[in-house]
């Protein structure tokens, strides 16, 4: 039996051959949502929003597909966030720095 991280990069690999390098495509989806949203996001920031979908999901019901998302949009985060910054970046909603879960409740409009 595959581990899920394993399963979880099998995807990432899959979808790469039909939607292209995700950076490419965050960043298009990141300027359709700016414009949606009339706030200037990063293609790391959409990605950041669908791993924390992920994890409420996870919250109310256990399912595979949570975790598996959850970790193919790690790997997604650190491929788009290496693209924006030479440092790289930890992942925020991971190590929930206060910033980023000040961000994320700006976002969402929510008090945590």
């Amino acid at each position: 039996m595959k581990s899920t991280a394993r399963q979880a990069a099998e995807t990432v690999e899959r979808n790469m051959k039909v939607y292209g390098p995700p950076e490419k495509s965050w960043e298009e989806i990141a300027k359709v949502v700016s414009i949606y949203t009339g706030k200037d996001l990063t293609a790391a920031d959409c990605v950041t929003v669908l791993e924390v979908m992920k994890r409420i999901r996870e919250k109310y019901e256990h399912k595979t597909d949570n975790q598996l998302d959850r970790i193919g949009y790690v790997e997604i985060y650190e491929r788009v966030r290496s693209d924006q910054t030479e440092e790289g970046a930890w992942w925020p909603a991971i190590n929930a720095s206060a910033q980023a879960k000040d961000k994320a409740c700006q976002f969402f409009e929510v008090k945590l």
